[in-house]
């Protein structure tokens, strides 16, 4: 599992001076440590968030298989 707790006020400064922010996180893992869109909007309203998760939403569960779903579709 990700630690952020450490590094927030470091990942905060990053989102508050970036314009794209690109991540590959499920939704939910990025909401539970406070990096999904709407947080993220908070700190940067002017940030370009994008998601490119290697899983669909349906796919969450599937935590054990690799996710190459992003490249392939890339």
């Amino acid at each position: 599992m990700l630690d952020f707790s450490d590094d927030r006020n470091t990942i905060a400064k990053l989102i508050e001076s970036a314009d794209v922010l690109i991540t590959n996180f499920s939704a939910s893992t990025l909401a539970k440590h406070g990096l999904d869109a709407p947080s993220c909007a908070a700190i940067n309203p002017h940030l370009i968030h994008v998601s490119m998760p290697g899983f669909a939403s349906a796919d969450e569960s599937a935590t054990s298989t690799t996710a190459w779903e992003s490249i392939i579709m890339a």
